[in-house]
């Protein structure tokens, strides 16, 4: 029978469970794809292509390299953190819609309650309901991401981010862990709205406007305040963190003002409402004055519409931000960390001895320091641990890519500084690494490691420096001493010249075959040129499907909204309101609506990346400030054109309707 009744409700409610169903089949759908796509990274291999080589370390233990290993940390991240990004709006766009078709529903549970219906029928009923709406919805999500995912991994195979083609066609796993988690997400959404439906007195049905009252329940009390501790927490705490881990605290903080905001906007939408609208409300005192009035009065429907925009906005800003800040920042220290004027580029197969004595015979030429990467493995001494026989060390495997260039030389060109040792020419058996090996490996001027080629060679270096110089600077500094038996050529050479003389010089050095003469801020600009494009790769990798997935929740929102208007919507044509003076209300409701949100996520983007900016104070020389300004604005005008067109849609729908039949409306 409560089987019977759920189905029924699903039904006859049809209007309010649409928005749980496409929340569900949407949520699904994202998460399979990139459930999907991250379980075909699984079957890229990584340690078998190309040389290897075997380290063992003088406890026998053993670690064996591959000089060509396929790089799958950048898909891998920016597919982790778009599947961060799906669960945040599933667990959004769920848990709205669920809650808010409850309180919708407030009158005709106040009428079950009135036949008799207590409190644990009630949750049975209402979680029926839900397991009718989510099992389909999930399954057709399920289909939505079979089908889509060969497509959006065809397309990811043709991006650099992919080292060597994905599998198109993956398991069935990712689609029934995506089917698990939308069923199981609705589920606790319906279970958490139950518990208010079961506190519905059987009076209520006896009352009209009930939709705002007790909004703010004690367990929405505590997420809200609790996210906005943690969101604090993190933003005061990331400009004192480590570059990799302020990522972290800004990104995570965001999410956690998003969810405090959402959770919290009955409190303050209100007066907010009211003190940004009061310009509205002087130049157009009528409609102006109704279309603030139903957004502050209407908390329960305003905080439903405001909580897709702010997610979308805030989580696509702090990405966006993230990238762009580091991006412009790498740039500004690269340049702020240089001294050299000129890079010359190989045309050919790289810069040979003679083309190099050529360039450093040029007239104007003081100093040329000539790089030549080389993939290297080794074996750091690692940090001390306690054991029960005393303190040890134990050995870090890793594999870098190294630069074979005069640590002399590089001081010269580029703002250098020795945190420990000294910038001296290296020895044969000595080399340079920067100032992370220190936490990373444990490793310390004077300390020994073993160095091993892809051409079968060992070697047992000394560290003579620790040094530090921005992020250009290379992770391991081999001296050509040491790297005279392995076939690698310098492929560019950071050029100083004399003051006053540097376009002489790029002349003359533009005469040498084989050669490329640029201006170093044009060399850091080509550079940045490839980055950005990997950048907007991830962005869109990250940001487009969970941007459809909002703005179609938004589209989902307002169609459940104006299912319950038209009582609201025929007394304002009775008391005598024109079409065009409606059409302007429904105007201004959705440009205020989607205005604050956009407001609230581009505040919590700036604290985010004020945050992150401290950071990399810390380890950069200079930094570059990066607000994503035309994307947000880009998607705050999409938020905005759906919220108007389906509001004007909805609107219309109604009004077709004769008034009699617009105020008998069923609710």
């Amino acid at each position: 029978m409560r089987v019977f009744v759920s189905v029924k409700s699903v039904g006859y409610y049809r209007a309010l469970f649409i928005g749980t169903f496409v929340a569900s089949m949407l949520g699904v759908a994202l998460i399979g794809v990139v459930a999907l796509a991250i379980s075909a990274t699984q079957h890229i291999p990584s340690s078998s292509l190309g040389p290897q080589i075997t380290l063992t370390t003088q406890e026998g233990i053993s670690q064996t390299f591959s000089r060509d290993a396929l790089d799958v940390q950048g898909i891998a991240t920016a597919l982790g953190l778009g599947a961060v990004i799906s669960g945040f709006m599933t667990i959004t766009g769920v848990t709205s819609a669920c809650s808010f078709a409850i309180a919708l529903r407030r009158r005709d549970l106040g009428l079950f309650r009135l036949f008799g219906m207590d409190g644990k029928q009630m949750r049975r009923m209402i979680l029926g309901e839900a397991t009718a709406t989510a099992v389909p919805a999930s399954l057709l999500g399920c289909v939505i991401a079979a089908w889509i995912a060969p497509f959006a991994i065809k397309e990811l195979n043709h991006t650099a981010l992919v080292p060597v083609p994905l599998p198109e066609h993956g398991s069935l796993l990712p689609l029934v862990i995506a089917y698990v988690v939308g069923v199981t997400l609705a589920l606790i959404a319906a279970y958490i709205a139950s518990s208010r439906a079961t506190k519905v007195r059987p009076a209520e049905a006896l009352r009209d406007a009930v939709i705002d009252s007790r909004i703010m329940t004690k367990s929405r009390w505590a997420v809200g305040l609790i996210a906005m501790g943690v969101g604090t927490f993190m933003a005061l705490s990331a400009p004192f963190a480590s570059a990799s881990n302020s990522t972290a605290l800004a990104i995570f903080g965001t999410i956690a003002f998003t969810i405090a905001a959402v959770m919290l906007a009955p409190v303050y939408l209100p007066w907010v409402s009211q003190l940004l609208t009061a310009p509205m409300r002087l130049i157009d005192p009528g409609v102006g004055r109704l279309a603030v009035a139903n957004v502050a009065t209407s908390r329960r429907r305003t905080s439903l519409l405001i909580a897709p925009v702010i997610s979308i906005v805030a989580i696509t800003g702090i990405m966006l931000g993230i990238m762009e800040t580091t991006g412009a920042t790498s740039i500004v220290d690269q340049e702020a960390h240089t001294k050299s004027q000129l890079v010359t580029l190989s045309t050919t197969h790289g810069l040979d001895t003679q083309t190099l004595q050529r360039i450093t015979n040029t007239k104007n030429v003081t100093v040329v320091a000539a790089s030549a990467p080389v993939k290297v493995a080794f074996i750091a001494p690692g940090r001390a641990v306690n054991t029960p026989s005393g303190n040890s060390t134990q050995n870090v495997f890793g594999q870098s890519e190294a630069t074979v260039m005069d640590l002399k030389n590089l001081a010269e060109v580029q703002r250098v500084e020795a945190v420990e040792g000294s910038l001296g020419s290296l020895a044969s058996n000595e080399i340079a690494v920067r100032e992370e090996f220190v936490s990373w490996y444990g490793v310390h001027a004077g300390s020994t490691m073993q160095v091993g080629f892809f051409d079968g060679r060992h070697a047992t270096v000394h560290v003579a420096a620790i040094i530090k110089g921005g992020a250009a600077l290379p992770e391991i500094i081999l001296s050509p001493a040491l790297a005279r038996y392995i076939a690698v050529t310098p492929q560019y050479a950071s050029i100083l010249v004399k003051p006053g003389t540097t376009e002489a010089a790029k002349q003359q050095l533009r005469q040498i075959s084989g050669t490329q003469t640029i201006t170093t801020q044009d060399w850091y600009k080509r550079n940045a040129q490839s980055q950005e494009a990997l950048q907007q790769l991830a962005l869109f990798i990250l940001v487009v499907p969970a941007s459809i997935f909002a703005l179609i929740a938004i589209a989902n929102a307002l169609i459940m909204a104006y299912s319950r208007r038209g009582r609201e919507i025929a007394s304002m044509i009775l008391l005598g309101i024109s079409p065009n003076q409606l059409r302007h209300v429904v105007f201004i409701e959705a440009s205020l609506v989607v205005g604050l949100g956009v407001s609230l996520a581009t505040l919590f983007v700036v604290i985010g990346l004020r945050g992150y900016l401290a950071a990399l104070r810390s380890s950069y020389l200079a930094v570059q400030f990066q607000l994503p300004w035309i994307p947000l604005l880009g998607l705050a005008g999409a938020c905005l054109l759906v919220s108007i067109l389906t509001s004007l849609l909805a609107l219309h729908h109604l009004r077709s309707n004769s008034t009699v039949t617009a105020i008998a409306v069923r609710e």
